[in-house]
């Protein structure tokens, strides 16, 4: 069973923000510049490494962790080297952006930005402080799909193959009992049942297999368990569900956030992998948004064969990196550029 706890104390530069944090929320793009996520970060993803919150006046606001020792010491974007999903600075305004910018530039530390969207004004900002010594750098996207009132029908945007695929899928599904496909909007009294019950799933599947179940996970377990309960709190979560007869077939982790729906986690049964139970699963949440006047269905990760299926949007994310005119950026740069050389004499030999 999940734990039912969280440390009980947030971190000392968190709290200074917890009131200020939430209202800048209206400027966010992205669920991982949330109060909710930015909480979850800080206990249980930072471990021995410092946090650090820089901010402007309480109007933007940069979710960091120290990283490095001396010689490679940088500043990174809370939980993107653990979970990988896009990021970026919280800011009212440009004139915010820019001043936040400024007292990033203070700090006379390298920054590794990764996973920043490639269209989002935090690079242009950071451009006009460091100039040359900004450097950017393509990454891999995001698949996503761009709502309107036609994915009511989602099945309609398939190949008349991969549609009779999926009701042959469903039939199959039939089966196993009574076919219930739900997305559970869970209060904090529901969620952790849900959450023991999406997980129970999420070991059963190839994923699992491959990059450890998440209930399993000393990492990313507690953080998404933490993270659930947080936004349950808020009313944001969403716990989607493939159940046929007595047993679950797939299961999804999912915020709505900035008029999207994200997806967050996802598995399914391997047992029943002929019923097809994630792309059924995945048919009924893009209903779901589209039902609910979303604007966009994030897959997050990266362009995978079966994302492919349903969309071919991608959103683009770049890395950006920073170096100081000090010890710190100096040493900064020699320390990536000698990573770059050990990366190709790696693949070389």
């Amino acid at each position: 069973m999940p734990a039912a706890t969280r440390p009980s104390e947030m971190p000392a530069e968190l709290t200074a923000l917890a009131a200020t944090w939430p209202e800048l929320e209206v400027h966010a793009t992205l669920p991982t510049q949330g109060f909710a996520w930015a909480q979850a970060s800080a206990d249980h993803l930072v471990g021995d490494d410092p946090l650090r919150l820089v901010h402007a006046g309480g109007t933007a606001i940069a979710p960091l962790v120290r990283r490095g020792g001396f010689g490679t010491r940088r500043l990174e974007l809370l939980s993107v080297a653990e979970l990988s999903e896009p990021a970026d600075l919280l800011c009212g305004d440009t004139t915010s952006r820019e001043a936040l910018c400024r007292e990033l530039a203070r700090t006379g530390t390298p920054l590794r930005l990764a996973r920043v969207p490639a269209d989002s004004p935090t690079v242009e900002a950071l451009r006009a402080v460091y100039g040359k010594r900004l450097l950017v750098r393509e990454q891999a996207g995001s698949p996503a799909i761009d709502l309107d009132e036609s994915w009511v029908e989602p099945e309609s945007k398939l190949s008349s193959k991969r549609r009779s695929d999926l009701r042959r899928a469903m039939r199959r599904a039939e089966k196993l009992g009574p076919v219930d496909l739900q997305v559970h909007a869970p209060g904090p009294d529901e969620v952790d049942a849900l959450i023991q019950e999406a997980w129970d799933v999420e070991a059963r599947s190839w994923r699992a297999q491959r990059q450890g179940a998440l209930a399993q996970d000393a990492l990313r377990g507690p953080f998404f368990e933490s993270f659930a309960r947080l936004a349950a709190a808020e009313g944001t979560l969403r716990i989607a569900l493939l159940r046929a007869g007595d047993e679950t077939l797939a299961m999804q982790l999912n915020v709505v956030f900035a008029n999207a729906l994200w997806l967050l986690k996802v598995g399914f049964d391997e047992a029943h992998g002929k019923c097809s139970p994630g792309m059924l699963l995945t048919a009924e949440t893009i209903r779901y948004a589209a039902t609910e006047g979303l604007a966009a269905y994030e897959f997050l990760g990266v362009v995978e064969s079966w994302t492919s299926l349903w969309t071919d949007v991608v959103r683009p994310y770049v890395l950006l990196r920073t170096y100081p005119i000090s010890l710190s950026g100096a040493t900064g740069f020699v320390g990536d550029v000698a990573g770059k050389v050990r990366a190709k004499l790696g693949r070389s030999s």
